[in-house]
């Protein structure tokens, strides 16, 4: 379970599927936001947490948007009114979610993949440098 801004925090929800979590659940309170684009932006939290350690979101917000996420980051299905509108509604919604979970890289290793690729990019820039002066002198 993680609450309110925690699902924007990449190391608590990896923590969690270490421990063998089936999915990750968020609880969350966005009436702070007001009727703006904020709550979608908070959304997209829990969509990286999702992608990353390979695990669905079930996702409550009180007044933001409430709803299913995939473990490749896909919003199944969301709570809405009438007007297709996901924010400020009153309603639930239910979804078989397949409880389906992936390790990531990401899961595995943490934050060492970045690492390792910028490494990589720097052995290769050097390779490349150290070819064009060798190939100029020619």
């Amino acid at each position: 379970m993680l609450i309110c801004f925690e699902d924007v925090l990449p190391s608590l929800a990896r923590a969690l599927t270490a421990q063998g979590v089936s999915f990750i659940a968020v609880i969350t309170n966005d009436a702070w936001f007001l009727d703006t684009s904020a709550p979608f932006q908070h959304l997209q939290g829990s969509i990286f947490r999702a992608v990353e350690n390979g695990v669905p979101v079930v996702r409550a917000a009180n007044t933001g948007v409430s709803g299913f996420i995939s473990r490749r980051g896909e919003v199944l299905k969301t709570v809405m009114d009438e007007n297709q509108k996901k924010t400020f509604v009153t309603g639930f919604a239910t979804y078989d979610l397949p409880l389906l979970t992936r390790p990531t890289i990401y899961r595995t290793i943490g934050w060492m993949f970045p690492y390792f690729v910028a490494g990589l990019l720097a052995l290769l820039t050097i390779f490349m440098i150290r070819k064009n002066i060798h190939g100029s002198l020619s």
